[in-house]
């Protein structure tokens, strides 16, 4: 029996039936086997032919005042397809850690196998992540911002879809994940 027929009609599969009675149930189409394979090839063709149409453009950009406040000329960033705030927590409680550089260098560990694209901004405070599968994303930043007395770390959701073949984000402190100043954290 021709494998085309056992997953179209899997009654057939250990019914004991010779292989011409089972074909003579089936259209001409299905009783080439080899067409069918064609048709299932063709499929997945098309399948992974509209997910590589449908990729979409992040565009990344620091807000003028803040960029204005940073004298750096360029920002780390990091596209993940994993909640970093969850990462974090599950590291956080994995076990007890002698440091906070441990726990962070634990936390960059896990970031790293949940990494989808990596960039740096250019000059305009500007970056764009290419070519993105729809799906739900985290830009974040690699390292604190820091400017003057303060360190600003962003976290920001993301979601790609929806046919649109560009996205954007603004990092601006209002949506910093958190700020940092003089050792103490603000909300």
């Amino acid at each position: 029996m021709a494998l085309a027929e056992v997953i179209i009609n899997p009654r057939f599969a250990n019914s004991g039936m010779d292989k011409r009675d089972s074909r003579s149930e089936y259209p001409v189409l299905w009783r080439n086997s080899s067409i069918a394979v064609l048709i299932l090839i063709l499929a997945l063709f098309c399948s992974c032919l509209k997910t590589a149409l449908s990729t979409s453009d992040l565009i990344v950009r620091l807000e003028l005042a803040t960029l204005s406040a940073y004298h750096s000329q360029t920002i780390h960033l990091v596209l993940v397809d994993e909640d970093p705030n969850i990462l974090y927590s599950l590291i956080k409680f994995e076990r007890v850690y002698t440091s906070q550089d441990e726990l962070l260098s634990e936390f960059n560990k896990a970031l790293a196998s949940h990494q989808v694209s990596q960039g740096v901004t250019d000059r305009t405070g500007s970056f764009i992540f290419q070519d993105i599968s729809p799906g739900h994303y985290w830009v974040i930043t690699s390292e604190p911002l820091v400017m003057e007395d303060e360190r600003f770390v962003w976290s920001h959701p993301v979601k790609i879809g929806g046919g649109d073949s560009s996205h954007e984000v603004v990092l601006q402190r209002s949506n910093a994940a958190m700020i940092l100043a003089s050792g103490k954290t603000i909300f």
